[in-house]
């Protein structure tokens, strides 16, 4: 928190500035785009499970943990020029250890 502190007081305060409701959002630098043929969007469910944590303590800045989230399934939904392919499933299965390792290798 002093840190914090210390680092905050040597710079001005930050405001966000939002567009106005209704505006439009206009581009006209076509010639910076391009055409990607091919998207993947991943999704992943977890169950929650409760977890046990430390109790709290107020001279300290903390995180109460309360549950954990257990990966059991993602999808791949694919689109290929603007088309969207049948969904990729995966659920979890007693012969993998984890998904999330299971995901990244493939």
């Amino acid at each position: 928190m002093d840190k914090h502190k210390e680092s905050c007081e040597k710079h001005d305060c930050v405001k966000l500035r939002m567009p106005e409701k209704g505006s439009i959002f206009e581009s006209k630098n076509f010639k910076h785009s391009m055409h990607v043929p091919i998207v993947v969007y991943a999704d992943f469910e977890c169950l929650t499970k409760p977890i046990e944590s430390c109790k709290p303590n107020s001279e300290h800045s903390y995180t109460e943990q309360y549950q954990k989230h257990e990966p059991s399934g993602f999808c791949f939904n694919i689109v290929c020029d603007g088309k969207k392919l049948k969904p990729v499933l995966y659920t979890k299965n007693p012969w993998m250890k984890t998904l999330a390792k299971y995901f990244v290798n493939i």
